[in-house]
């Protein structure tokens, strides 16, 4: 049901006092960090405990950020006549920087620069890095990215004892939110400016890039309804995703050159990954969606310009469909009513 509104109303000054007495305040949240194996024991290395990894370390966030994210877009001009549109194409993750605060033995300031030193570690013969001949490489993404959560909440959490932290599914309590990266690495760590006039706590910040972020009680997975048409997809099979293809799932072409940018029409089943295009000396059997994919197509093959170095395959699939399933055939009308029975085809071929 649609929520419209396009006229407001009185309030009294209690009504808003009342709304306005349980605003959230920027004061109360906490950062976690969830490191695998690889950058938790280059930091166990350095002698860096382990407790201060899973505890402490999200503690000494002085400021920290709640991500957001935008869209990149693309005008479209013409669908309408006069009317010129953008609509959005990729979605845009914004970086996050936090402030540390360094505690005196340098654990925190010692961490993020052990994990930049483990992005792109330095390789010489000669310890300490002090050689002039030393050489420096990247690790693998896997082996330096990991998980990060901040967990916005408020002062007076319903009862006694709550656990802070990503707990994702609808709740009664919904009185925290909660930020998940996945796939997080620092991008920089800033330069740290000490200095003789006054007294400050030191403090690092550290900005990271990530691949994405879900949001708790936000952030769930949307599937086609059974009966629903997404595409051509009038059923979601799980069989698509395995490689099985005897599910009703998304038509793609075969993946050949071919050469142009012409539109093509009718059902266009998957290939078989596990096995070549037919060649004109033969090979095996052809597929029956392959078979399908071509007749329902046909006229389209014959009718290119011919460019025999990127429609050779092509050209086979259809030759060979037309030998096993001659026109007029019962081979040929079994094939057809496959095609509209599990790829929704309304033509003939």
């Amino acid at each position: 049901m649609a929520v419209n509104r396009f006229r407001g109303g009185r309030y009294k000054i209690d009504d808003l006092r009342s709304r306005f007495q349980t605003v959230a305040l920027d004061n109360e949240y906490q950062v976690f960090f969830s490191l695998n194996d690889s950058v938790s024991n280059e930091a166990i290395r350095l002698g860096i405990d382990r407790r201060f990894l899973t505890e402490d370390l999200g503690l000494y966030a002085a400021d920290a950020v709640l991500p957001g994210s935008s869209f990149g877009d693309i005008e479209v001009a013409g669908d309408r006549q006069g009317i010129t549109e953008r609509n959005a194409f990729s979605r845009i993750y914004d970086d996050v920087t936090f402030s540390f605060y360094i505690d005196r033995n340098y654990e925190v300031l010692r961490f993020f620069e052990s994990w930049i030193q483990f992005i792109n570690p330095l390789y010489s013969s000669v310890e300490l890095g002090v050689a002039k001949n030393q050489i420096m490489k990247f690790n693998y993404p896997d082996d330096y990215k990991c998980e990060m959560v901040i967990t916005k909440f408020n002062k007076d959490l319903k009862g006694s004892i709550r656990e802070i932290g990503f707990a994702n599914g609808l709740t009664s309590d919904r009185d925290q939110i909660s930020y998940r990266f996945f796939r997080a690495w620092p991008l920089s760590l800033a330069s740290t400016p000490v200095s003789y006039q006054g007294m400050n706590i030191l403090r690092c910040n550290v900005t990271f890039r990530y691949d994405r972020y879900i949001v708790s009680e936000v952030t769930y997975p949307r599937k086609p309804l059974a009966g629903d048409t997404i595409r051509g997809i009038t059923e979601f099979n799980n069989s698509a995703v395995s490689g099985d293809f005897s599910g009703k799932v998304k038509p793609t072409t075969p993946d050949v050159d071919t050469g142009n940018n012409d539109t093509e029409t009718g059902p266009q089943p998957p290939i078989d990954q596990g096995r070549e295009l037919p060649t004109e000396s033969g090979g095996d059997r052809l597929r029956e969606d392959l078979a399908i994919w071509a007749l329902s197509n046909q006229q389209m093959i014959d009718n290119r310009n011919r460019a025999p170095s990127n429609l050779k395959s092509q050209d086979a699939i259809l030759q060979q469909a037309r030998e096993e399933y001659p026109p007029g055939s019962a081979q040929r009308q079994q094939l057809l009513d496959k095609a509209r029975n599990q790829y929704n085809y309304k033509g003939s071929f």
